[in-house]
């Protein structure tokens, strides 16, 4: 009796976890791979796969969407090659994206940039970081609020972490860190 309920216990919980893991669009994943990124499942949450909606200077790779936490994630990845004349300036890549995605509505409270202390620098194992808080143009997504974390990697390239929703959800800190580059030695 006691094996039996620890076969369904074991069971029970390997299904559990194997229902964390989300449906990547294998391209996505390919590139991940080839960049060196990891994808950071998320865990306890709802997210499924969404059609990509690409906005002007950033072309989505993988799209989620999170009914539970109201929460939509697009998710771009660059490798130093695709950067092109951005290739060692991230700071000014990054710019450009959040000039075109920010609202230019004078009633929009301004742009809040975050730099990020060195325990979130080693967990992103990134050369750059930067976190931007802002209102969308309505005409790019079609939400209140816009999260984006951008990521840079020397030789290897950019991620960007956009989140969209209306009411942030408890969980905005933990999902800002759904890609990070991988060690070296991991590549």
């Amino acid at each position: 009796m006691r094996q039996l309920l620890s076969l369904a216990l074991a069971l029970g919980l390997s299904g559990w976890l194997f229902a964390q893991a989300i449906p990547l669009d294998s391209a996505f994943a390919h590139q991940l791979s080839n960049i060196g990124i990891d994808f950071v499942h998320p865990i306890g949450s709802d997210f499924r796969p969404r059609p990509n909606e690409d906005l002007r200077l950033l072309e989505v790779d993988q799209t989620l969407y999170s009914r539970q936490e109201k929460l939509e994630v697009r998710l771009a990845v660059l490798r130093v090659d695709e950067m092109g004349d951005m290739a060692n300036m991230p700071h000014i890549a990054t710019s450009r994206i959040i000039m075109d995605l920010g609202s230019n509505d004078e009633t929009a409270p301004p742009i809040s940039v975050h730099s990020f202390d060195a325990e979130e620098m080693e967990f992103f194992n990134a050369d750059w970081a930067r976190q931007f808080i802002f209102r969308p143009k309505q005409g790019q997504a079609p939400y209140q609020l816009a999260q984006l974390t951008a990521l840079y990697k020397e030789g290897c390239g950019m991620a960007y972490i956009l989140l969209l929703f209306n009411r942030p959800p408890d969980t905005l800190d933990a999902r800002q860190r759904l890609l990070r580059f991988r060690q070296l030695g991991n590549l």
